[in-house]
């Protein structure tokens, strides 16, 4: 049920969110801004997710991918 509900959330990302992104240099290096602001909505909705187990499943699997 949680990954149904985070894609519909990764669903409604389109280049007008709202989005506050981190800057690094390693980052900056590395993705290009658009790609950035892709990764910094994926980083925030996962974050909001309720159930922590679930939570950390998806964090590890978006810093290993």
């Amino acid at each position: 049920m949680q990954y149904l509900e985070l894609k519909e959330k990764l669903d409604t990302y389109s280049k007008d969110t709202k989005i506050k992104v981190p800057e690094h240099e390693r980052i900056n290096y590395w993705f290009k801004p658009e790609e950035k602001r892709k990764l910094a909505f994926t980083f925030t909705e996962i974050s909001k997710l309720k159930n922590q187990d679930t939570r950390d499943f998806f964090i590890v699997d978006f810093l290993i991918s």
